[in-house]
């Protein structure tokens, strides 16, 4: 790939605040890592969910994490290692981001991403890059889309989380690791496509037949190959959808329990209740309270100086 240099840059310190080029309905969640965490886990201290303008760059001489971003729609253009090139939709960037790195948004584009250090993500960052460079295209993303849907739905949570979310990092290192770059297995597209259409419409009463009908397949073919690339069935794939968005809505609004039940798809309150209890380990309302001192926030007019100066330096 021929080195380009970006002339027309601009470092993103200096980017007016209406101006980054993130969109409002952006999420990003800030966590500080345990001492524990730091000594043996992977960790995450920043994970969101961009939404952006062509107007999003950034440009920076280093910072402390790696950083793994998953393309969903549009393309992003990176200056990375002395190389520059494009990433598109399901593509996968991994930057350690303590060397000089660029990227920015070649259209309206939306990408997950999680900065991440810790354990021997040092020694998994250089075997995954030797293997696949710093973009990758893989046969196979359902695992690794699917760890990170768990991931931002355990990015609320304090210490007593901290390894779970190792553990689905850990996950997605090593789905990246045990893969090849290879064309895209038919199967594994159809699950993605399914995937996508049930996270665009998770709050909307559906069916498995429905599901299976998106793609094209048998109801009962379509379960057990959901079933294979998810280790979840439909439903069980459905319901963590509609709790982690339920989360968010727990942790960052003051909509009232019935409110979030509804718009999260739940046909009664005492359905999600039980849900969520199950999943989560307590009620909607306890987990409202534990996470009231969370530094969760969406990017608006309205954030503060400090939390303004965190979301410019991603």
């Amino acid at each position: 790939m021929t080195e380009q240099k970006y002339d027309t840059l601009t470092t993103a310190r200096s980017l007016p605040e209406h101006d980054t080029g993130i969109l409002p309905s952006s999420r990003m969640y800030l966590h500080l890592p345990s001492e524990t965490a730091k000594s043996t886990l992977y960790y995450a201290p920043y994970i969101g969910h961009f939404f952006l303008t062509p107007s999003y760059v950034i440009n920076r001489d280093n910072y402390d994490y790696y950083l793994f971003i998953l393309i969903e729609n549009g393309e992003l253009q990176v200056q990375y290692g002395g190389q520059t090139f494009v990433a598109r939709a399901r593509d996968i960037v991994l930057i350690d981001c303590k060397k000089p790195h660029a990227y920015r948004a070649l259209c309206a584009a939306t990408f997950r991403y999680f900065h991440f250090d810790g354990c021997s993500s040092a020694a998994f960052y250089d075997m995954l890059t030797a293997k696949h460079g710093y973009c990758i295209h893989l046969a196979k993303q359902v695992a690794v889309e699917s760890a990170m849907v768990a991931l931002l739905g355990l990015a609320y949570n304090g210490l007593e989380n901290e390894f779970k979310i190792s553990a689905q990092i850990h996950i997605i290192l090593s789905e990246l690791l045990s893969q090849d770059t290879e064309t895209d297995h038919p199967q594994d597209a159809l699950i993605t496509e399914a995937i996508s259409y049930m996270e665009k419409r998770f709050n909307e009463p559906m069916t498995v037949k429905e599901l299976s009908d998106v793609v094209g397949l048998s109801p009962y073919y379509f379960s057990r190959l959901f079933r294979k690339y998810t280790n979840l069935s439909p439903h069980a794939y459905l319901i963590n959808l509609r709790i982690t968005f339920a989360r968010d809505l727990l942790a960052s609004s003051q909509h009232s329990i019935e409110q979030v039940a509804d718009r999260c798809g739940f046909n009664s309150i005492q359905h999600f209740i039980r849900c969520f209890r199950q999943h989560v380990g307590c009620s909607p309302r306890e987990y409202r309270k534990q996470t009231a001192g969370s530094i969760t926030f969406d990017l608006t007019s309205n954030t503060s100086d400090a939390i303004r100066k965190e979301v410019q330096n991603l």
